[in-house]
């Protein structure tokens, strides 16, 4: 997926988890320093929302990483998660998409 900078494009992220999280644990989304905590969207789905890093290069890609939390402490890491690029405005390229070939 590209986001354009300087635009206030918004990254959403979602997450599946096998069964729902007993209470008080939780999920996180890292980017950089940056920690984003995922909402509840049904038992087992998870959401979150963030701007798209600025950049100045052309284009830019970027990384994240998933903590699955128990008691505020990290019990499990994906890093990288997943991945994403940020474009500057005049890049010539509006998006891409990707989707499994049916």
């Amino acid at each position: 997926m590209m986001f354009t900078s300087g635009y206030g494009d918004r990254v959403v992220v979602y997450v599946t988890v096998a069964q729902p999280l007993p209470v008080g644990d939780s999920l996180v989304v890292t980017l950089g320093n940056t920690k984003y905590t995922m909402a509840s969207v049904t038992a087992t789905l998870y959401r979150v929302q963030f701007d798209a890093p600025s950049t100045t290069n052309t284009k830019q890609s970027f990384t994240f990483g998933v903590e699955y939390k128990q008691g505020g402490r990290v019990a499990y890491a994906l890093d990288p998660a997943g991945g994403f690029i940020v474009r500057r405005s005049t890049f010539p390229i509006g998006d891409v998409v990707l989707q499994p070939s049916l």
